[in-house]
């Protein structure tokens, strides 16, 4: 990505103030919460969990109402195997958006891991109902869940 001198700059300044636990500037734009977001997505995608997780909280405390820094702390959380806090990235971007199908699908995960099949069941049931005709990927993952968590049911039955 070719940034100018500016935006570089800009970048390094946020970036530097972000991983240092500074606290977030309120006067930052949304330009540059774009950019720490890059930051926090691309740390993901590097499995650099923990320098994403910083990050996400960062944008969390800044702006609770984006859905996409819950998505991505409670993303972050899950790959840290801290499912307690998971579970309350996901419930807060489920709060922030009740009809995207993932976040009660994320949550269920959580519970697996937590062998709370109950609430499992619960939140892939949740997801279930918020599927649209082209969530079919995210139905084949509901159904293998649904299978880990009733390995002698099967959905149909």
């Amino acid at each position: 990505m070719d940034f100018d001198i500016l935006t570089q700059s800009a970048l390094n300044t946020i970036t530097k103030n972000a991983l240092q636990n500074e606290p977030l500037d309120p006067g930052f734009s949304s330009k540059d919460l774009e950019l720490i977001y890059s930051l926090a997505y691309a740390q993901y995608e590097n499995k650099e969990f923990k320098a994403s997780n910083d990050l996400f909280q960062k944008l969390c405390v800044f702006n609770a109402t984006n859905q996409k820094y819950w998505i991505g702390l409670g993303a972050t959380f899950r790959m840290l195997k801290e499912f307690n806090m998971a579970l309350v990235a996901w419930s807060m971007a489920a709060i922030l958006n009740d009809s995207d199908p993932s976040v009660h699908f994320q949550a269920a995960i959580c519970y697996f891991h937590l062998n709370q099949k109950k609430e499992a069941l619960k939140a892939l049931e949740e997801s279930t109902k918020r599927l649209k005709e082209d969530d079919s990927s995210l139905q084949e993952e509901i159904d293998r869940l649904e299978k880990k968590l009733n390995p002698s049911q099967s959905k149909n039955s």
